[in-house]
């Protein structure tokens, strides 16, 4: 039988050391890893009790933090020190430590840079650092220690120090996992370290009975709670990138891996916010700071350092700041279920008690990215969308009024909100003793600007933001703007710290930092929410041309015109290594691959050199081909080809791997390839020129994709897609950018002038390249849908307005009808009349269609009567259709031809048969308002109308009945339905200015309101392939949407 341990410890160590008079020191390391809580125990017990025996004896423990240890050694009084040391960072011997053993393991595997970057990405963790010198060592790999290396300094990459974190997490008793889990969840998805206090305040706010303190204690190894500020903290990065991988999803075939709910983390971080905007004590309130005076900005309040920690909480400046992003983060779930709490919040006056932290913490700019990250979920409350997104554009157009003074919200903001806004109409009303202005408010906020103007010189350098809410510029001034994507208004003042002319803009992968490259020899670091500062790289000696990101964010590669290229750790602004040796010639362009191998320098000795980026090494010979020097680069998102620019006015495109060009140069530009970029998708190249054009480029055939773009004065300086691939930006040496739409290239902006009165109807051609659209002035336009120019002349025939339009279905006839009574067949080719017009109603014709055939067209009038027309002859068929009492607003066709469906003001529709012109059944019944659209699905089933109920109702074709309840959220009337091709989903169009896009099974809505007409939508359409909608406006234009979310205007005519 096996001894007991303490048997064992006095037979085997105990006894022997009786006789000995030297002192005896025993080092016992890593306790922590006695899996059995009572072996850790007991083996405290026996050690601490052969300590009280023999006076010589000394015992050296080591192991991670651990509550157990603890216990047993706080209350001894022989222990000489109990201090967490191994896991603190501000020990530098640890550090020092860590640095003799990565030196010492790896000398001669890797150089002593990258042994440096090992040190220091270990963090002051031991478990890091040997984790990763074994990776480097291990033999049994396939993989270079280069590869390993890069990897380990890469971020979200799975290593062997998952495992570490894995048997940490195991030794958590398995009844407490899941409220561990739950804890570690909050701990991750916060925007900032929280303390003790406000965790334990967010834990029972939630309903997670867990204790903070026993989480810090049983997890010590992992986290830690600073003794001065009480915030705690993950130990190391890796943590965090592990506790992210399991919120992904659960691996079945890893025993006992956790799993951390993201999703409902936010939720209940979101739900926390709120109740903390609520408190009766510490919560939103009037005049936060107490302020007594608008005299004087916030800066120049000399003590309000002092008062804004002591006049709002912690835990409410964090709800301030963050609680847009959780709820954006979260699920539909959450946002549903905290719809009342939200409502309150964006209500007066808790929205500008908000916006007074805002102002007081420079908040503003993370607000307005918070509330379109929040807008942009499809399923939110209609009237919070609509809400949020009026907030937004305040903040926007009063952004510096309000960051400079809280008083100035009420004083110089909230009296010149349009008079047309929610703000200026609900909330102005509230405060009597603000400034009343008699003239000055505008009717509504600013329009899109055709070109957006704000610098006072060229604009080199633009760059989007990774979620495509604002779009950055740098410009010859020296300064940097942030421009919001969605209005072109500036945010903010211009960040200012360079020289000279900035002539590179580059945001980081996770769009948390900016960088900018100046004429002035330096790089500037700046944060992206809040554009402070963060840090300045020097080291060249002449102007920058060039920078760019690694694809994990911590590497920058920079070039400048004195012959360098360098690397620079994108956190510390160090230099790494020397910079890369291999030409005399100045360096105009330089990109990473995307995988962070490969760089690629443009030269001016036309060439274009490349280098392994881990060893600076050059990769053979250079690329030759151009005949001028090369001044811009690009990598293809697959990292399979690269694009090169350059004063010879030509664009080549080489493989990246064999270097070798690839077809014939791309040619077209009259003057220098000044930019380039690829479209996310890798599908399109667009390039600026020195000859003022942009040009939009096939990547798989290498041709021209429609025309040159034409708009700026001057040199084209910059060109990028946005995030979502629907847009491009461009800056210009003349002082301007301009936004221009991918797919017909036109420039989003004011609307081109076409109509001079209301849009009535609209439709599409069958080839889907013309548009036909009808006013209350009463000419009808052809437009090219490409380009959206007018074709040829109006066409005049009509006395008044034109209620309805609509094309053949061979695309070769236009019938138009009109407030006049008459209809009128026109050829779509030439713009002239087809015979007399149709005469036979006695009031206006509100509605018309063609048969799928095309042989007949059938009409609808104020006159409550339907008529059927041969379209050839122009003859009536038949008896005239009668049965409703009312006027009739909408008319169509069923697929086959066989029924007609009509829609009335006496808020009923009519099935009729075409054969006999009987009416089929009784009227179906469900509205409560006039029937202002109707049609058929295309496979005949179902039809779809749109009242002024505000509604829009599905109906069974067979039985007549409505299926299932109406389709909500538009706050007017709806005056325009459409079915797209395929059947998948339904548009709408409303009085509210908004266009929404249903699925047709769901009923929900597929993406957020289409928003940009400034009057009522009064007739939609869908483009033959369903990847467009036509609208026609009371704002007298017709614009073009593109269906795919996150596709916004395509064009307004």
């Amino acid at each position: 039988m096996r001894s007991s341990l303490d048997e064992q410890f006095k037979i085997l160590v105990t006894s022997p050391l009786r006789s000995r008079k030297q002192r005896v020191v025993v080092v016992v390391d890593a306790v922590d890893e006695c899996k059995s809580v009572s072996e850790r125990r007991k083996l405290l017990q026996v050690l601490s009790m052969a300590v009280q025996e023999i006076r010589t004896f000394k015992i050296f423990i080591t192991s991670r933090p651990d509550p157990i240890i603890e216990a047993a050694l706080q209350p001894l009084s022989i222990k000489a020190e109990l201090k967490d040391r191994l896991h603190d960072v501000n020990h530098h011997d640890n550090i020092d430590d860590i640095a003799a053993y990565v030196h010492q393991s790896l000398n001669g595997l890797i150089s002593q840079d990258k042994r440096e970057r090992i040190i220091e990405k270990a963090n002051g963790l031991f478990i890091w650092a040997s984790t990763a010198c074994r990776m480097l060592r291990d033999e049994t790999t396939l993989d270079l220690p280069e590869i390993i290396y890069d990897r380990l300094i890469s971020v979200d990459k799975s290593g062997e120090i998952d495992d570490v974190y894995r048997l940490i997490f195991e030794r958590i008793d398995a009844r407490s996992r899941t409220t561990m889990c739950s804890m570690l969840a909050l701990l991750l998805v916060a925007f900032e370290p929280l303390t003790v206090d406000d965790l334990e305040d967010l834990l029972k706010h939630a309903g997670i009975g867990g204790s903070v303190k026993a989480l810090v204690q049983n997890l010590g190894s992992v986290l830690s709670e600073d003794q001065t500020t009480k915030l705690i903290h993950f130990r190391h990065p890796t943590l965090v990138e592990y506790l992210r991988r399991c919120s992904v999803a659960k691996d079945v075939k890893i025993p006992n891996q956790i799993y951390i709910n993201v999703g409902d983390a936010h939720g209940q971080a979101a739900s926390w916010c709120l109740k903390c905007f609520k408190s009766p004590t510490e919560g939103l309130r009037f005049n936060m700071c107490q302020i007594e005076t608008s005299f004087y900005l916030n800066k120049d309040i000399s003590d309000l350092d002092l008062r804004i920690p002591a006049s709002i909480s912690r835990k409410l400046r964090y709800a301030s700041s963050h609680w847009l992003f959780h709820l954006a983060e979260t699920d539909d779930g959450w946002r549903s279920t905290l719809n009342n709490e939200i409502q309150r919040a964006i209500q007066s006056p808790y929205v500008l008690y908000w916006m007074e932290i805002l102002s007081l913490t420079g908040g503003v700019p993370r607000a307005i990215s918070g509330l379109q990250a929040v807008t942009s979920h499809l399923r939110m409350d209609e009237r919070i969308r609509s809400h949020m997104t009026e907030i937004r554009r305040f903040l926007i157009a009063f952004s510096v009024p309000i960051q400079d003074s809280v008083p100035h919200i009420y004083l110089s903001a909230l009296p010149f909100t349009p008079r047309s806004s929610i703000l200026h109409k609900e909330v102005l009303i509230g405060y009597k003793n603000t400034l009343s202005v008699s003239q000055g408010v505008e009717p509504t906020y600013p329009e899109f600007p055709r070109s957006i103007r704000g610098h006072k010189s060229t604009v080199d350098a633009i760059a989007f933001s990774p979620d495509g809410s604002k779009f950055i510029s740098g410009s010859g001034d020296r300064t940097i703007q942030f421009w919001d994507a969605y209005t072109g208004q500036p945010l903010g003042e211009p960040l200012r710290g360079h020289d000279s002319a900035i002539t590179v803009i580059v945001v980081s992968p996770d769009g948390s930092r900016i960088i900018s490259g100046s004429y002035d020899g330096t790089i500037s670091v700046w944060d992206a929410f809040t554009g402070h500062p963060l840090g300045t790289f020097r080291g060249h000696k002449g102007s920058v041309r060039a920078v760019a990101f690694s694809s994990g964010g911590s590497r920058i590669v920079s070039c400048s015109r004195r012959n360098t290229v360098k690397i620079w750790d994108a956190f510390t602004f160090q230099l790494l290594g020397e910079p890369f040796q291999g030409s005399k010639r100045r360096v105009w362009a330089v990109a990473f691959s995307p995988d962070g191998s490969q760089i690629f320098s443009g030269l001016d000795d036309k060439t274009i050199g490349s280098w392994d980026a881990l060893t600076g090494r050059s990769l053979g010979d250079p690329l030759r081909g151009h005949d001028d020097l090369v001044y811009v680069i690009a990598f293809s998102p697959d990292g399979s080809r690269i694009i090169s620019g350059s004063n010879d006015k030509a664009i080549r495109i080489w493989d990246a791997v064999t270097h070798q060009p690839l077809g014939e140069p791309l040619r077209g530009h009259n003057g220098w390839v000044n930019a380039l970029a690829f479209s996310p998708d890798g599908s399109r190249i667009v390039s600026g020129s020195s000859d003022r054009t942009i040009r939009l480029w096939d990547f798989h055939n290498a041709k021209p994709l429609g025309k040159p773009l034409h708009g700026h004065e001057y040199s084209v300086q910059a060109v990028v897609f946005s995030p979502d691939g629907s847009q491009i930006v461009s800056g210009s040496s003349d002082g301007t950018i301009r936004l221009w739409d991918v797919l017909t290239g036109q420039p989003l902006g004011e609307p081109l002038q076409g109509h001079e009165w209301s849009i009535r109807s609209v439709a599409i051609s069958p080839d889907g390249l013309r548009i036909v659209s009808g006013s209350k002035g009463g000419p009808i336009r052809l437009w090219d849908t490409a380009t959206g120019r007018l074709l040829g002349d109006s066409l005049h025939g009509h006395t008044e307005r034109v209620n309805a339009v609509a094309f053949s279905p061979d695309g070769s006839i236009i019938a138009s009808g009109s407030h006049d009574k008459m209809i009128i067949l026109w050829d779509a080719v030439t713009g002239c009349p087809l015979g007399e017009p149709l005469r036979g109603h006695d009031g206006a014709v509100r509605a018309i269609y063609f048969s799928r055939n095309g042989s007949r067209i059938v009409s609808g009038s104020d006159d409550k009567t339907i008529r059927l027309w041969d379209s050839a002859t122009g003859n009536p068929l038949g008896e005239t259709l009668r049965g409703h009492e009312h006027s009739i607003r909408a008319i169509a066709f069923s697929p086959d031809d066989s029924l007609i469906v009509s829609g009335s003001e006496g808020h009923t529709l009519q099935l009729w048969d075409v054969h006999t012109g009987q009416l089929l059944g009784q009227p179906l019944r469900g509205h409560q308002g006039w029937i202002m659209a109707v049609g058929f699905s295309p496979d005949g089933l179902q039809i779809v109308s749109g009242s002024v109920d505000n509604t829009v109702r599905l109906w069974d074709r067979a039985t007549g009945q409505p299926l299932g309840e109406p389709l909500r959220g538009h706050e007017g009337a709806v005056m325009g339905v459409a079915f797209s091709p395929d059947g998948s989903c339904i548009a709408s169009g409303s009085c509210d200015k908004t266009i929404r896009i249903w699925d047709s099974v769901t009923r929900q809505l597929l993406r957020q309101p289409l928003r940009g007409h400034d009057g009522w939508i009064r007739a939609i359409s869908f483009s033959p392939d369903g990847s467009r909608i036509v609208s026609g406006s009371g704002d007298n234009t017709v614009r073009l949407w593109s269906t795919k979310p996150g596709e916004y205007i395509s064009t307004t005519l």
